[in-house]
This record gives structure tokens, C-alpha cells and sequence, in this order.
């Protein structure tokens, strides 16, 4: 489809928009990993399946006001985003998916494959 006219909006973006990846990026420093370390282990103490959970079962604390802007920038800016420092070094892959889960119930709800 092509436009007669500009699309005026933070999402109609190029690539040359961007001087490099820290025009978008959003980073995770020390507080915000142990936040989401203690959302993934208050999730564990309840007991709950990964996909069980939901943002208020996913406390953010120090971490919440950083992922209010990402959910921000997602839903009414540009619509991209890239988290850098997220630790993957030394967490297994089920704490790992854990911490992608219960932070991406907190930019939107999940949605399943048909």
C-alpha cells in the first residue's frame, strides 16, 4: 500500500533515523538484575508455571520504572527497543526464559500460536 502523504508518527521511522543501537537501547544495571532476580524467585515460592504468570505475580521494584519507559517507547514511540545487560551468563535456561516471561508480561499479554 503507498501513502500520498507523510505518516507523521515516532513508528515511521528508517534505519538512517538511528546514529547506532544506543539511540533505542534500554540498560540493565545491577539493581535491575537483582530485581528481576527476586520477581523469579518470589514466582518459584508461589509455586507457579512460567506461563501462569502474569505481571502482578512478576514484582519489578527498582526495575519497574525503566520498563514503564521500554513499554512506552514500544507501545507509543518507535516501537523498538533492544535491553542490553540482560544476564544470561550465569542463570540456566529455565531461569533465563523465566525472566523473559514474567518482564514481557509486564510490556503486554502473551499470545499463543494457533
Amino acid at each position: 500500500m503507498t501513502h500520498a502523504s507523510l505518516i507523521d508518527h515516532p513508528a515511521a521511522w528508517v534505519a538512517t533515523d538511528f546514529a547506532g543501537k544506543d539511540d533505542f537501547a534500554f540498560d540493565l544495571e545491577t539493581r535491575h538484575v537483582a530485581a528481576l532476580d527476586a520477581a523469579v524467585a518470589a514466582v518459584r515460592k508461589r509455586g507457579l508455571a512460567m506461563t501462569e504468570v502474569r505481571a502482578a505475580d512478576f514484582p519489578l521494584g527498582a526495575l519497574a520504572p525503566l520498563v514503564g519507559r521500554l513499554r512506552k517507547t514500544l507501545v507509543e514511540g518507535r516501537g523498538i527497543a533492544l535491553l542490553q545487560g540482560f544476564p544470561v551468563g550465569a542463570r540456566d535456561a529455565e531461569t533465563i526464559a523465566a525472566m523473559y516471561w514474567g518482564l514481557a508480561a509486564h510490556l503486554g499479554p502473551p499470545c499463543r500460536r494457533a
